[in-house]
């Protein structure tokens, strides 16, 4: 699906979501109504599924660290998660160098409150992400290549097959890192076959449906592209 939004918030607020501000050339599309509240407003161009529509409403700051990445977060945090993600673009012009074009305009960040430590999500234009990644070293920075592409770019059909997506995104993701760092280890094979481990029957990526059916669908990205095809047939859809 697509989407347009209008969230109404206190003047205190700031909203964002999984979407492109209303007018692409500013940071919010905001105005002032008559009760003394904002309403921002949103656009999402690009198909998406509906588990990917997300919101986050509260004190909120943020810093560009390139033209087309951001980071949000709580105001006494912000310089902190700008320092930790300032890589961003790096992962985005690997990512792109694997596959295609980044296809939702903008890769934010939303670094969560200290309250909501756990977990995140890799929702188009505004990834949510745990403040336990700002080790204050960069060290965990690289958690965002699950999310930039990989996350959002490919999606299952069906419940029964999230598994099988979850492995091509670590497939995916780790050979992003592979590439951004030129280390030569086939670090995507390592990261499949950690998940891939974790299954019933399917200790060898030869051996049982799910280690057949990954290579099927991801190959090995380094020898062939098919992965950028999928990714091109199929985007957000």
């Amino acid at each position: 699906m697509t989407y347009e939004a209008k969230v109404t918030v206190p003047a205190w607020a700031t909203a964002v979501m999984s979407a492109l501000s209303k007018d692409e050339t500013k940071t919010s599309t905001v105005s002032e109504l008559d009760n003394g509240c904002l309403q921002y407003e949103f656009n999402q161009p690009v198909p998406i599924p509906s588990y990917l529509l997300a919101l986050a409403v509260g004190k909120l700051e943020s810093r560009d660290v390139s033209p087309r990445c951001r980071v949000w977060s709580e105001p006494s945090m912000v310089d902190a998660v700008a320092f930790e993600f300032s890589q961003v673009e790096d992962f985005l012009v690997a990512a792109e160098s694997l596959t295609l074009p980044y296809q939702w305009t903008r890769y934010d960040l939303l670094c969560l409150p200290p309250s909501f430590p756990y977990g995140g999500m890799e929702n188009p234009c505004l990834t949510f992400v745990t403040p336990t990644l700002l080790a204050g070293d960069k060290s965990l920075a690289d958690v965002v290549a699950h999310g930039e592409f990989t996350g959002s770019i490919h999606q299952s059909g069906v419940m029964e097959e999230f598994s099988l997506l979850l492995d091509m995104v670590c497939r995916r993701g780790g050979a992003q890192l592979e590439r951004q760092s030129g280390d030569e280890r086939n670090m995507g094979e390592f990261l499949a076959q950690r998940r891939l481990d974790s299954l019933p029957g399917t200790k060898d990526h030869d051996k049982g449906p799910w280690g057949r059916q990954v290579l099927r669908f991801c190959g090995h990205i380094r020898l062939g592209g098919s992965e950028g095809e999928v990714s091109g047939r199929h985007g957000a859809s």
